[in-house]
């Protein structure tokens, strides 16, 4: 590293705002920024691969259900074309997920309510456990999509629920007490993933900005003042503007460490600190 700090990417981004190398990506140019774009695509492939699980999850539980205990009323065709359909969409988002747009994954996990309505429906019992799958639609629901499409989600899952029980033969005694017990249960969750997700993401922003700032004075550390500088720079050369930088330093402040300590220092530094982010 250079005494004077000219490595760093800020020194090389006021570099190249002047003196533009061919084939080079720039901090804070139209290449970099389709870099970070696609970096952010890990969020949309960490839902694909969680829908896909999902999927597969269900058809593979609903298979051993079906294997395993004696299921008199159901229908055999019905319940192995839901669990053959779900497996497949399962493998289809799974193989396909960079190809899916974002705007189809609330149209899937509909698909996704409509399997296990069936599912109820082909097993021939409204007592049938089938019903607790919807509980996995809110968690997704609520932790991946804006709350009204989460919101739309139980909705739609309440309903093919609803559809379900009405069709089975049988099931009216209890149909709207398992509705309402199947419906406050996803609303509970939902609620539960919400909070969840709040704290998550605040406790995300604090470390970000933590990253960013000095612990004792606020001020932007060098990490924080490249991300702004950047942001700086790239406004500056759309606008066709001029951007300039200004440098200060605290005159004879080894003085003040030595005569007063480093606490009445740090004290110091904290107060020019809060003059500058005032004035």
């Amino acid at each position: 590293m250079q005494l004077d700090g000219t490595d760093s990417p800020g020194m090389h981004s006021l570099t190249w705002a002047d003196t533009p190398t061919p084939g080079r990506v720039r901090p804070g140019g139209p290449r970099q920024h389709a870099a970070m774009l696609e970096d952010l695509g890990g969020g949309r492939e960490f839902m694909a691969g969680a829908l896909a699980y999902l999927f597969a999850a269900g058809a593979v539980l609903m298979l051993l259900l079906f294997a395993v205990l004696d299921h008199e009323q159901a229908s055999t065709a019905g319940m192995v074309s839901v669990v053959c359909a779900a497996l497949a969409i399962g493998v289809a988002i799974e193989v396909g997920a960079e190809s899916i747009p974002e705007r189809v994954y609330p149209w899937l996990l509909a698909v996704a309510s409509v399997l296990i309505g069936l599912a109820v429906y082909f097993r021939g019992s409204a007592a049938a456990p089938h019903a607790f799958f919807y509980v996995w639609i809110a968690c997704f629901s609520f932790y991946f999509f804006p709350r009204g499409v989460a919101l739309a989600q139980v909705a739609f899952a309440a309903a093919t629920y609803a559809v379900a029980l009405a069709l089975l033969p049988g099931s009216a005694a209890h149909a709207l007490e398992l509705w309402l017990g199947v419906l406050g249960t996803l609303c509970v969750v939902g609620l539960l993933i919400t909070g969840l997700r709040r704290r998550i993401d605040d406790t995300v922003e604090d470390l970000a900005s933590a990253a960013r700032t000095d612990v004792l004075t606020g001020l932007l550390n060098r990490r924080g003042f490249e991300e702004v500088f950047q942001l700086e720079l790239e406004r500056a050369r759309r606008g066709g503007h001029t951007l300039s930088v200004l440098v200060g330093d605290l005159d004879n402040f080894k003085q003040v460490n030595d005569r007063y300590g480093h606490y009445t220092g740090d004290r110091a530094l904290v107060r020019a600190a809060q003059i500058l982010e005032r004035r």
